[in-house]
């Protein structure tokens, strides 16, 4: 989904009535160890527990961009 050299799978849930589209996501065809992680994440001062919990850049663009036009007409119709 986010053309990430590691795999960091995620289900997005929302509130405000409406839904992110999920990524899709890569067969798995390599492992990804620690230093990779933080090579590709940028995150050379997370432990194995960090990397797992943190939510990589590519992924929070994805959430934005999915979020944004909903959140647009949100802010026109409380406007009107």
């Amino acid at each position: 989904m986010s053309r990430l050299a590691n795999y960091r799978h995620r289900f997005f849930e929302t509130g405000g009535g409406f839904r992110l589209a999920q990524p899709d996501y890569a067969v798995h065809t390599v492992f990804c160890g620690v230093p990779l992680a933080r090579e590709v994440l940028g995150v050379q001062w997370l432990n194995r527990g960090g990397i797992r919990e943190s939510i990589p850049p590519a992924h929070a663009e994805h959430i934005g961009r999915t979020a944004l036009p909903h959140l647009a007409a949100l802010a026109l119709e409380v406007a009107a």
